[in-house]
């Protein structure tokens, strides 16, 4: 599953598969696709 662009007040976000709402990144006026690393962690 990949993010999801979504628009909150006017506002671009990226959804995250996680349900995470992460505010768009705008370069020149034109949206930049972000790339998230998950770690996961053994205890």
């Amino acid at each position: 599953m990949s993010d999801k662009l979504v628009y909150i007040d006017s506002k671009a976000y990226w959804k995250t598969p996680e349900g995470l709402f992460i505010e768009a990144e705008t370069k020149d006026g034109r949206l930049v696709e972000t790339a998230f690393v998950m770690r996961v962690t053994n205890k």
